[in-house]
């Protein structure tokens, strides 16, 4: 009986513990950006919704060359933007080719604002903030 106890109650802490370490997204409100980039290695992986000026997608080597006026870059292919609750950093969120071909359907161009919950993927090369788009949430 006592090993039946013990059991469940392991159970039901690693229950717990596993739900805590789930963390909501965190909003671009309560993180400063200047705070993520000095502390990158702590906010990695980390999952942030908000919402984006969109500004531009850039091309990079994971993209087969396109056009030959196609802006390219030497990290993956993304767009930058802007949060709008800190509109003094502009990052980089990283795309799939799937997500840019639902950019250019829903007709998305310079200055359009979108929310989106995105992660934390690091630094690039230039010490600029790269994160990964998990899902766009307001077009």
């Amino acid at each position: 009986m006592k090993k039946i106890i013990v059991f469940l109650l392991t159970l039901a802490v690693s229950a717990c513990t596993a739900l805590q370490s789930r963390k909501a997204p965190a909003s671009f409100d309560q993180v400063p950006l200047a705070q993520v980039q000095r502390e990158a290695e702590r906010w990695r992986g980390r999952t942030f919704e908000g919402r984006f000026k969109f500004y531009h997608i850039y091309h990079g080597p994971d993209r087969p060359k396109g056009p030959p006026r196609e802006q390219r870059t030497p990290v993956p292919t993304h767009f930058t933007a802007r949060a709008m609750s800190q509109p003094g950093h502009v990052v980089r969120i990283r795309l799939t080719p799937s997500q840019e071909a639902q950019f250019k359907r829903r007709g998305i161009r310079r200055q359009d604002v979108i929310g989106a919950t995105v992660r934390f993927a690091g630094l690039d090369p230039d010490g600029g903030l790269a994160f990964e788009l998990l899902e766009v949430t307001r077009w």
